[in-house]
């Protein structure tokens, strides 16, 4: 999405690029639906704990022997309206004039595929089931991002920092759309 919006704001201008954005990331043109955010087969781990958590298969651990603090590999969990509004931001700023820049979105704090585990089991009153897999190859022990650069030049922070918080929203959602989007 970021790379398809950064093509437009550049090929057709920001007025452009901004009809897009609320297209991809708020699915405008069909509803709540959006082709972005709704996989299918699911590969995010947060929406795949729930689906363990709710009975569906166990959750693979893709590695445990990595050098953290749990042995499983450390992610930025930025929440979707925060990536929603970091996306908003840039486009605001080029429809100002701003030339295109490129920004990184995240909390700054990488969490783990255990942590993540525990903050599902916490929120959904659920054990969530799962089982050991081997390493992606590929996959890096840790990922996170600096969101410092559109936190100084566009005053971007997200608004949900905390892990659990994230992961209560997604619950919260899974809890009221079991089947996910509606087609």
């Amino acid at each position: 999405a970021q790379a398809a919006i950064t093509r437009v704001a550049q090929d057709a201008g920001a007025e452009q690029a901004l009809e897009l954005a609320e297209e991809v990331l708020y699915g405008t043109r069909d509803g709540a639906r959006s082709a972005i955010f709704d996989d299918d087969p699911e590969i995010h781990l947060i929406p795949r704990a729930i689906e363990a958590a709710c009975g569906g298969a166990p959750l693979q651990v893709f590695g445990d022997d990595y050098p953290t603090a749990d042995g499983t590999c450390e992610r930025d969990y930025v929440h979707v309206s925060d990536l929603a509004t970091g996306h908003l931001r840039a486009l605001e700023a080029l429809d100002t004039g701003a030339t295109t820049r490129v920004y990184n979105l995240g909390t700054g704090r990488p969490h783990s595929v255990r942590e993540v585990i525990r903050a599902v089991e916490r929120a959904t009153g659920r054990r969530v089931p799962a089982e050991a897999a081997p390493r992606r190859a590929g996959d890096p022990a840790v990922l996170c991002a600096s969101a410092d650069r559109i936190g100084r030049e566009l005053g971007w922070r997200p608004a949900y920092v905390g892990l659990d918080e994230v992961v209560e929203t997604a619950w919260r959602w899974h809890a009221a759309h079991p089947e996910g989007f509606e087609e």
